[in-house]
């Protein structure tokens, strides 16, 4: 890892991130927890299905909210089986759905969390 991957994975582990492109917001992450090294963030203005980022230097993928199913990404077992024990037994979903329905902005297409009923 070189020192500007360094400052930059060290910067990351901030609660909240906003980054800028020329003056302008581009993202707006919000940290929801982390796993030991694993990051769950949740972004802004994101498509549908209600998802959740998990990251670190090996993994950056995707999974649902309402069933923590992968939907984006590669990992190793033992990182899907961190993230859905977190999801479990942790509040992870709540944590999830509050974190989600914070950041939306209001020109979001998908809107705020909402369990089907």
């Amino acid at each position: 890892m070189d020192k500007l991957e360094f400052l930059e994975m060290t910067l990351s582990y901030t609660i909240n991130s906003t980054q800028f492109y020329d003056g302008v917001v581009v993202e707006i992450r919000k940290r929801v927890d982390n796993i030991g090294d694993l990051k769950i963030e949740i972004y802004a203005n994101e498509h549908a299905p209600c998802h959740f980022h998990v990251k670190n230097v090996d993994i950056n993928a995707c999974f649902r909210i309402d069933n923590c199913e992968l939907i984006e990404g590669k990992t190793s077992k033992e990182n899907i089986a961190k993230v859905k024990y977190w999801y479990n037994k942790f509040n992870g979903k709540q944590k999830l759905i509050e974190a989600w329905n914070e950041t939306r902005p209001a020109n979001c297409p998908v809107g705020p969390y909402k369990e089907k009923v």
